[in-house]
């Protein structure tokens, strides 16, 4: 069964407990990570180093509600990378490696974005690590150490932990429509189940989609007159960012991890994903202040 583990010192997501994943290299010994890279943060998104064919450093903001691989033109250009083709309306490049540590995928392709519709999500960096690099393995992301971990199958032991509520473990779904991104159907808000999709690109704690919104009557807050919101964001393909309104629920649980009152971002109109099916964004906010 497919899982997203949020012990109380990292965030962990099981995309895929397979041992064989598509065009990834694993190492024989799955108690290790296959790589351990640390990470620094840019408005609360994990930016990690990466390699291309082995050699030419990157630095690519991950992010788990992305699909495919991307870069910047600009780091295309500086890499001396040739477009093969297009992905639909972008233009598209391939190398022979793409590796964090010792975890590499072979052969690789990413979409290319015009730099400056990047910039307001990934600010001064190359490009996003996304689903489509480890949807066929384990992703920790222990903040308090400040690194991400790839691993071929869970390092997680078996059964429950000896600390009572340390570990909270969730099934996960995939949406037809949505590719390798990791669902969840076992939050609960208000006391009601929703669908989530664990978001580690959402700089906020919680986004509510439309459905959601209009299904639980959420009233936005109202404006008190100080800083307003922003959020980046893809809309028909391009990044973009618009302010966002909030709204206020009772609560939100998974598993053993409770918030009380969250206020939440309700998702502009144009943002992608509304036709995903899912209720609720969790982002940042929430995986860092539960790690």
């Amino acid at each position: 069964m497919c899982t997203a583990i949020l012990p109380t010192t990292s965030i962990l997501l099981s995309a895929s407990l397979a041992l064989a994943g598509s065009g990834v290299a694993h190492s024989p010994d799955l108690a290790k990570p296959l790589g351990e890279v640390p990470f620094t943060l840019h408005q609360n998104a994990v930016i990690l180093e990466a390699k291309i064919n082995g050699r030419d450093p990157i630095r690519l903001l991950l992010d788990t509600g992305w699909g495919p691989l991307a870069l910047v033109s600009t780091a295309v250009e500086r890499l001396g990378l040739e477009h093969k083709g297009s992905s639909g309306e972008l233009p598209r490049v391939e190398v022979k490696s793409l590796a964090i540590g010792g975890a590499v995928k072979r052969p690789a392709a990413f979409e290319v974005f015009p730099a400056e519709e990047l910039a307001p999500l990934i600010g001064p960096h190359d490009g996003v690590l996304s689903t489509a690099f480890f949807k066929d393995l384990v992703l920790q992301i222990d903040y308090p150490a400040g690194v991400v971990r790839f691993y071929a199958s869970s390092p997680i032991p078996k059964g429950e932990p000896s600390e009572p509520g340390a570990r909270a473990t969730v099934p996960m779904v995939f949406s037809p429509r949505a590719g390798g991104l990791p669902f969840t159907d076992a939050v609960v808000l208000d006391g009601k189940p929703v669908r989530a999709l664990f978001d580690t690109g959402g700089s906020g704690g919680f986004m509510a989609m439309k459905q959601l919104v209009d299904r639980a009557k959420l009233e936005p807050l109202p404006d008190t007159g100080g800083p307003k919101t922003a959020v980046g964001m893809l809309s028909n393909g391009q990044a973009t960012q618009q302010v966002v309104q909030f709204a206020r629920v009772g609560r939100i649980a998974l598993g053993s991890f409770v918030v009380e009152s969250p206020r939440v971002m309700i998702a502009p109109s144009q943002l992608e994903g509304g036709d995903w099916g899912h209720d609720l964004n969790i982002g940042y906010g929430f995986m860092r202040n539960t790690s």
